[in-house]
């Protein structure tokens, strides 16, 4: 799948009535300013070419639904705009899942670098644009 279908596929998960609430900001669909500014921009930008690996958007999707069912079980409305924020994030425009100012990571030399970066096994950094920041 190329990340044009891949945006595509993104897009056909959010119905029109979701649209109107994204557009409008109405409280009645609960998402941070952070995913809500991703899911816009995904709206209205278009992709570059190439490839998404559709194995690690299987991996990552099903990372995050278990993670979000551990930390925040209370607040299931928001899980839908985690996830498809994090994977257009992550496999269409290659950027970091966080803000800036949550993670604190930084762009040094075309490569972003995150001080927050887990390097643990089965951690969802990995996934992540962003590098360890000590990477040298």
């Amino acid at each position: 799948m190329n990340r044009t279908e891949l945006r595509e596929k993104l897009l056909e998960q959010v119905s029109d009535q979701e649209w109107k609430y994204l557009l409008t900001e109405d409280p009645a669909i609960h998402i941070s300013p952070f995913n809500r500014e991703v899911m816009l921009r995904m709206r209205r930008t278009k992709c570059s070419k190439g490839e998404a690996d559709v194995e690690m958007l299987r991996k990552l999707h099903h990372g995050l639904a278990l993670y979000l069912e551990k930390y925040m079980p209370d607040d299931r409305p928001a899980h839908k705009w985690i996830i498809l924020s994090c994977l257009y994030l992550t496999a269409v425009e290659k950027s970091p899942m966080h803000p800036r100012h949550a993670a604190g990571w930084e762009e040094r030399d075309g490569e972003y670098c995150c001080p927050s970066y887990d390097p643990e096994e089965g951690s969802l950094c990995h996934y992540c644009a962003c590098r360890p920041a000590d990477r040298k």
